[in-house]
Order: structure tokens, then sequence, then C-alpha cells
């Protein structure tokens, strides 16, 4: 697939065109790059949760929930893939982050009582509290 969308790359950039079609021509490579950064964020993100997998089976029983962790992982690079398209695409992607930043801690802030709340019910019900070792 990366050899294709480069050979069709140099082939959109190559060819001559009346002045017409000169936007057609960008939107083209645009959509190329797209799906070039996606093919990388797919590949990238399915060697990190299989180099995942592969260590914690090695761990044994240290991780009873690798999907949780996987999903994680999943999030993350497809996260970092989507900033890139945006940026690719001359979107700004530093207000989008400052608002993630600023959202996320008013979230936390205001469900701040609540957790506690809930904390305190969960290990008063299911006597959860162990010494770490």
């Amino acid at each position: 697939l990366w050899f294709f969308l480069a050979s069709v790359s140099i082939a959109v950039n190559n060819v001559v065109l009346s002045e017409l079609f000169d936007p057609y021509k960008q939107y083209l490579a645009t959509i190329i790059l797209i799906i070039l950064i996606l093919s990388i964020t797919l590949s990238i993100s399915k060697m990190l949760v299989g180099l995942f997998n592969l260590w914690a089976e090695k761990q044994g029983q240290g991780f009873p929930s690798t999907t949780m962790f996987t999903n994680f992982v999943y999030i993350i690079v497809w996260g970092i893939g989507l900033m890139i398209i945006l940026d690719s695409l001359k979107i700004a992607i530093t207000p989008i982050l400052t608002a993630l930043g600023v959202g996320g801690l008013a979230i936390s802030l205001a469900l701040k009582d609540t957790l506690r709340v809930y904390n305190k019910y969960y290990m008063a019900k299911y006597n959860n509290v162990r010494a770490y070792q």
C-alpha cells in the first residue's frame, strides 16, 4: 500500500495539467497523505499492541486486565495519528489540546467528591484494602 501511495503521489505531482485542475491536484495529494498517515498509524498501533501483549504474557499474573491497557494504547496511538492528520490539513491543534486539558481539569475537580464517596463505598463493601508488598 505504501509503495502504491508513493507512486500515485509521484504521478500526481509530475502530471502536467491546465491551471483549472491545480486545486484538484492539491486535494488528491492531501487525500493520499491522509491515507498514508492512517496506514502508518494502523501499523504502529498493531505493532505496539502486539509488543505490549507479548510483554504482558512474559510478566505472568501481573496484568489481569490487559484489554484495558491495549485499548489505552490504541487510543493514544490513534489520537497522535489524528493530531498529525489535523496538522497536515493546516488545522491548529494547540487550541484543541488546551481545551482538552482545561476540560479534563474541570471534570476532575467537579467529580472529586463523587469519586471519593464511591471509593469509600467500594472499599467498605468489598473489603478490598490490602497492604502493598
